[in-house]
């Protein structure tokens, strides 16, 4: 009995609430944020395939955005308040972190040519920031071990997901999908939660996405039309 009132404790408490949590004054989450875009557009624009790198991009952006917007939405409806005023069940922290880790992951290992050394560096500085951030969505107190493993799970439902309709559907099949999940979760996120997504880190770009699906479409088309 004791044992399993351990386990609910802990996987329900919020980490330093004695006051020993650790929260820079300037979060790195969200510095960080800049940097992972400031690297991914030199990984495009640096690129001898810069459009593919780019249509590529639009299609994880399209994935994280959407699913963002959908995961406010599910916590809404989670009646977990712990380490927040507002509802708190899915941990986006973990989400993020979790996706972009592994798909920076997938992409750097996936090509096979040579890299400079300033590709490898931002790499590499992009990857331990993903996980020093993981660590402090639970020692800056952010989130519980129950809602960062749920933040986890779902972020792993939606990278299967992402990558299986990467590989077997079309472009045009992979941007539908995610406009209208897009389109769907914005809606559900800003009128049926007690609270709504911030604007300037998921709906702002959530918006922009659809400007990029656009020009991802293009480049598609054009790319098709030389190997004709």
């Amino acid at each position: 009995m004791k044992s399993q009132e351990f386990h609910k404790s802990f996987l329900d408490t919020c980490f330093g609430e004695d006051g020993s949590r650790i929260r820079p004054k300037i979060p790195i989450f969200i510095s960080s944020f800049y940097l992972f875009y400031i690297f991914q557009f030199y990984i495009i624009f640096c690129s001898s395939r810069w459009s593919q790198k780019l249509i590529e991009f639009v299609i994880y952006q399209g994935s994280y955005y959407s699913f963002s917007h959908l995961g406010y939405f599910l916590k809404a409806h989670i009646n977990d308040f712990n380490c927040s005023t507002h509802p708190n069940s899915i941990s986006g922290h973990t989400f993020y972190h979790l996706f972009f880790y592994v798909t920076f992951y997938v992409t750097y290992h996936h090509s096979k040519k040579a890299k400079s050394t300033l590709h490898k560096l931002s790499y590499y500085i992009c990857q331990i920031l993903h996980l020093v951030n993981l660590s402090l969505t639970y020692l800056g107190g952010y989130h519980t071990p129950r809602q960062i493993i749920a933040g986890a799970i779902f972020g792993i439902i939606v990278l299967i997901f992402t990558f299986l309709l990467k590989k077997y559907c079309s472009l045009r099949m992979n941007i539908f999908v995610y406009f209208l999940n897009m389109t769907i979760s914005i809606y559900l996120a800003h009128n049926f939660c007690g609270y709504t997504p911030s604007f300037e880190l998921l709906t702002g770009p959530g918006f922009l996405w659809y400007f990029l699906a656009v020009i991802a479409l293009y480049l598609d088309k054009n790319n098709k039309k030389k190997l004709e």
